[in-house]
């Protein structure tokens, strides 16, 4: 157990996990997991962690679930071949296709939960949520802004004008948080997707900007090895 949240094997088939409600004394933070994982494990052949159940107490956030078989890809991919490589790409691929094919008409997790905004505005020991409101995002954001006395008017508005969580976009359903980490595999396949803490129905672009900071290594990757 680490200092924010804690996770123990229960036997082999079965895993814990506990998420503090108030981590490190912030505000609690939206969790989508359960929802997620259930939606997905009812609606497609997306491979998610099964038999997942819920429950909170006073402070914490509880899930107890079946293990997922085979250990994260962070942990085994320098011992991948490049064929190797491929077909654990496409398999991802395939799956995050089939799970972007779940729309909706807002920002929302399966259910209707809200959902963290990490980006417009938003500062990290804040939770604000993502919304098709601009006059609620604008509020908030406004007196967040850097240097706020040198920004003219007119930079101000258009600032406000580019907010595009707008109602009637496209919102998919997305992992919010795609990485090694959270990509089970074994004998050179994918065997699950876990920890969808941060998914929900968000603009179609989401995924690809949060991979901003890995994506030209990943392009170059795909290059050089065509």
């Amino acid at each position: 157990m680490n200092s924010s949240r804690g996770m123990w094997s229960l036997g082999e088939k079965y895993f814990l996990k506990e998420r503090p409600k108030h981590p490190y004394g912030r505000a609690t933070t939206p969790n989508s997991d359960y929802a997620v994982s259930k939606f997905l494990g009812e609606n497609s052949n997306v491979p998610v962690a099964k038999d997942m159940r819920g429950w909170e107490d006073s402070t914490s956030c509880w899930q107890l679930m079946e293990r997922v078989p085979g250990t994260t890809l962070s942990e085994v991919q320098g011992n991948f071949t490049l064929e190797e490589h491929r077909t654990i790409g496409t398999e991802l691929a395939e799956y995050l296709a089939e799970v972007r094919k779940f729309t909706s008409t807002k920002p929302e997790a399966p259910g209707g939960g809200p959902l963290r905004d990490t980006y417009f505005g938003a500062r990290y020991d804040h939770v604000d949520f993502m919304t098709i409101d601009r006059e609620e995002w604008w509020a908030r954001t406004e007196p967040r802004l850097l240097q706020p006395l040198s920004l003219s008017q007119e930079k101000k508005k258009k600032f406000k004008e580019s907010y595009p969580i707008k109602e009637g976009a496209k919102y998919v359903l997305s992992h919010g948080d795609i990485k090694s980490c959270n990509i089970m595999v074994k004998d050179g396949h994918v065997t699950g997707i876990i920890d969808w803490e941060h998914g929900g129905y968000r603009p179609d672009w989401w995924e690809w900007t949060e991979w901003r900071g890995r994506r030209e290594a990943t392009l170059k990757f795909i290059r050089d090895h065509p």
